[in-house]
């Protein structure tokens, strides 16, 4: 056989000439990049990603109203 005599790129590998090839991303750190991708392209559209609006919905449901509406003070009776 004796092909690896005469690659260059195996030979060079050999001589410790060339860098380690880089690891690929696992699947956890591709399926956070593409969240984080669609988070930003949502936010630039609607002006609203996923993660607010379930996060005022979990919010919602503990206290009956959204942050925003507490912040507000929108639905704030004034007992005086």
């Amino acid at each position: 056989m004796g092909q690896h005599k005469y690659n260059p790129t195996a030979i060079a590998a050999k001589n410790g000439l060339l860098p380690p090839k880089p690891q690929k991303p696992s699947k956890k750190e591709r399926e956070a990049f593409l969240y984080r991708l669609t988070e930003e392209a949502l936010r630039k559209v609607c002006g609203v990603a996923p993660s607010d609006l379930m996060e005022n919905a979990s919010y919602k449901a503990w206290t009956g109203m959204t942050r925003a509406e507490i912040t507000d003070g929108a639905g704030m009776e004034n007992d005086s």
